[in-house]
């Protein structure tokens, strides 16, 4: 049976991704709406899809200069 095109998708709420992301949930939310990253909810949740999460991650990595410890 052939898989529908959403079936393989992987979703995070808010908190799992804060987690990944290593900020907390209500700041990761803020920096998602400043950047206009996807998000939608499921239910009450706000959720992203995990590829959204991981190019913003990505995208932010390239933007952020790296701190120089004293």
């Amino acid at each position: 049976m052939p898989k529908s095109k959403h079936e393989d998708r992987v979703y995070h709420s808010m908190a799992s991704a804060a987690k990944l992301a290593g900020m907390s949930p209500r700041h990761l939310h803020r920096r998602l709406e400043a950047d206009k990253v996807r998000t939608f909810f499921l239910g009450r949740k706000l959720m992203m899809t995990a590829v959204d999460l991981e190019a913003w991650l990505t995208e932010r990595k390239k933007r952020v200069p790296k701190r120089q410890d004293s």
